[in-house]
């Protein structure tokens, strides 16, 4: 399911959820951040893996792929995060 924005993205869910994975930008319309939506799914489904990616390469985060991303390193990612045994809960 994709989402334009963190207010569809939690629509999304509501009607197709649980996900097994949510792949976020950082920078999101609508009002949201990425790690906002992150911390509403998680709540809803605290196992969710979270993949972000982000033009921002200042950013340090384990789960962030910087943008561009080419497909073996997202695929990568995506292995890493559905294997791992969650992602790290995002709090305040």
């Amino acid at each position: 399911e994709m989402a334009e924005d963190g207010p569809a993205a939690l629509d999304a869910y509501d009607a197709n959820g649980p996900f097994d994975l949510l792949v976020s930008d950082m920078v999101m319309d609508g009002g949201m951040s990425g790690a906002d939506v992150a911390r509403s799914l998680q709540a809803r489904q605290p196992d969710l893996p979270v993949l972000f990616m982000s033009a921002d390469d200042e950013l340090d985060d384990d789960n962030l792929l910087v943008k561009p991303v080419d497909q073996n390193s997202l695929a990568g990612a995506i292995a890493y995060a559905v294997a791992a045994s969650g992602s790290p809960r995002l709090t305040a």
